[in-house]
């Protein structure tokens, strides 16, 4: 009787990396553009500016925030004593975010 050894090992953990990775890139920016179209679309309008200056911006290999360029975005958001709130940026981030988490296990379920 011959002792016949076969192991065969097979190292996944950086190709999956790499999927991962593509995956969400893709996710979180089209994630992020959709959070700026919906911001802009709920930002109250007198000049556009505010609505002008809303943008979406890539600050890492997946990461991106929506910001506001105008001074006075804060003062619109959350309001003051002499306005009310528009949560412009707010209800844009609790609108997409519902649908990131939903679409990141899509599309990580196949890997």
């Amino acid at each position: 009787m011959s002792g016949v050894e076969v192991i065969v090992v097979f190292n996944h953990i950086p190709r999956t990396q790499r999927q991962v990775v593509q995956k969400m890139r893709s996710t979180t920016k089209s994630t992020a553009k959709r959070a700026e179209r919906i911001a802009k679309r709920r930002a109250p309008v007198q000049t556009g500016f505010l609505r002008d200056h809303i943008e979406a911006v890539q600050v890492g290999p997946v990461t991106w925030t929506v910001e506001s360029g105008a001074d006075y975005s804060t003062y619109q958001e959350y309001g003051t004593r002499y306005n009310e709130a528009h949560l412009f940026m707010t209800g844009a981030a609790l609108e997409v975010g519902a649908r990131l988490e939903a679409q990141a296990a899509a599309e990580m379920r196949p890997l």
